[in-house]
């Protein structure tokens, strides 16, 4: 009994804790996503000391991931511990070496999401642009949508302008993308999709032949990989190092801090320097990265591409600037979306898994019409809310007016009007929504935002006031999707999300 004791657990023992870890995974994460921290931390520990009894010789790439995933959440629940993140990062680094894990892209993202907690923000860009580089979507698995094809047609000639792509195979991959585009909006509309009113488009390989082909030849999914690269001078000017603040010179930074405290939003004209906001409207027009598909709209996320440092230099300048804002809330997740021709109604209500939500409008504003602001409702989500409820498509427009009429009835609306460098920064999980909006030239001059999200939603928040929005408002919001009163922002600070 002692030597074998000594020699550690069996072999049939090491097998059943592994499957016991394994088993918990689900669990732990729906514990940590919807809010119950503490309930987290306590599971995270404790698998963390069952896999600290396996032989690191017994465990292969997806047990590391496992161990590196219970890591990540034991440092996100204990205020962004950095020895339990560090451990995080030795763990997926083990899990991508170990065979069959160099595959792997969600360790490699994860790996980029403790880096980001861990305040290593170009090391995260860095891991993200190999990510979007080496791991894209196969080409069978795109969504075949006609509105990304026409953007990725106009995008083609664009580059071809800017002699990132030969005229030539530029002019034939646009004449393939519109030609596909035409037949499938005549052909076959987009396949609704249950519990939902957003409709998806087929993916590339529930195409025919022919279509398939044409998107080949109009290098879609591939124009990324094709085309030259966006100028290396232009992003390695606005890098950290390079001395350029890309926020705006004349900003009353005091006064905005002061508002967000007392009101949980403010607004900020003159957000961008003229040179930062001239290059990212630019960069919206010419970078390659758009290309996650929602509703009408493209975006950009940090895994298609959009890394570029300015983007970085914008987070620890604002750090800066909002000190007490971002205490403890590091820079978790950004984006660009670019509105088509098709989806001209924005975003509708929801709530962002964060603590601070921060919001620039780009394009000109003589490229606009009218509409495009933004509607913050005074209400938040419960704490324990999972993120499908808040963060979702509504099955029908009434559904949706319903919605909204019980969050103005439970706790009033701010609407901020569009203007281009307009910030409007906010607490992340109140409810908002885009303003329907009509711009000119949406090939030209798109409806395009830059959002940035710094922290975990609600980790830490004070409580809600006493005076409670009546219980019918919330319930009647309904099952999916409830409400409370929108706390004060705690100031001292939230937890980093997933």
């Amino acid at each position: 009994g002692a030597a074998a004791a000594a020699e550690g657990p069996a072999p049939d023992e090491i097998r059943a804790r592994v499957r016991a870890a394994h088993g918990a995974y689900a669990g732990l994460w729906a514990d940590f996503l919807q809010n119950r921290r503490s309930q987290a931390e306590e599971r995270a520990t404790a698998l963390l000391r069952v896999l600290g009894t396996v032989p690191e010789a017994c465990k292969d790439a997806e047990t590391w991931v496992a161990e590196a995933d219970f890591w990540y959440i034991a440092g996100a629940t204990r205020g962004n511990d950095p020895e339990a993140l560090e451990n995080a990062l030795g763990c997926y680094d083990r899990s991508i070496v170990a065979p069959g894990g160099e595959s792997n892209a969600n360790a490699r993202r994860m790996r980029s999401e403790a880096l980001l907690r861990l305040h290593r923000y170009e090391e995260a860009f860095a891991a993200l642009g190999e990510l979007a580089a080496h791991f894209p979507t196969p080409f069978a698995e795109l969504e075949a949508a006609p509105f990304r094809m026409r953007h990725d047609a106009e995008l083609c000639e664009r580059l071809a302008r800017l002699g990132r792509l030969p005229a030539e195979q530029a002019a034939e991959a646009a004449a393939a993308l519109r030609g596909a585009a035409e037949r499938l909006q005549a052909a076959r509309g987009p396949v609704a999709v249950e519990g939902e009113r957003m409709k998806k488009w087929p993916l590339v390989a529930e195409l025919g032949q022919e279509d398939a082909a044409a998107l080949r030849r109009g290098l879609f999914g591939e124009l990324g990989a094709t085309a030259a690269p966006y100028p290396a001078e232009r992003l390695s000017s606005w890098a950290p190092g390079a001395g350029r603040d890309p926020l705006g010179p004349s900003v009353d930074w005091a006064r905005a801090e002061a508002e967000y405290f007392s009101d949980s939003i403010t607004v900020i004209d003159g957000f961008f320097s003229a040179e930062a906001l001239a290059e990212l409207w630019d960069y919206a027009r010419e970078a390659t990265c758009f290309r996650t598909v929602r509703r009408g709209y493209l975006g950009a996320f940090p895994a298609d591409g959009n890394v570029h440092p300015l983007l970085v230099n914008l987070a620890l300048s604002l750090e800066k600037h909002m000190p007490r804002v971002l205490k403890g809330h590091p820079l978790g997740l950004w984006w660009l979306f670019k509105y088509t021709e098709a989806g001209p109604s924005g975003i509708g209500i929801h709530a962002d898994i964060a603590a601070v939500n921060v919001n620039i409008w780009l394009t000109p504003d003589e490229a606009r019409r009218s509409g495009g602001g933004l509607d913050v409702y005074m209400q938040v989500p419960p704490d324990e809310a999972a993120v499908s409820e808040y963060n979702r498509d509504f099955a029908t427009e009434a559904e949706e007016a319903h919605v909204r009429d019980a969050l103005l009835a439970g706790g009033g609306v701010r609407h901020v009007d569009y203007k281009q460098n307009r910030a409007v920064i906010f607490v992340s999980d109140l409810f908002h929504a885009s303003e329907p909006f009509d711009f000119v030239n949406a090939s030209e001059q798109p409806r395009v935002n830059l959002t940035l999200l710094f922290g975990d939603r609600a980790a830490a928040r004070s409580p809600p006031p006493a005076a409670a929005a009546p219980e019918a408002s919330s319930a009647a919001l309904g099952e999916g999707l409830r409400a409370q009163p929108a706390p004060a922002p705690a100031e001292s600070g939230w937890d980093l999300f997933d």
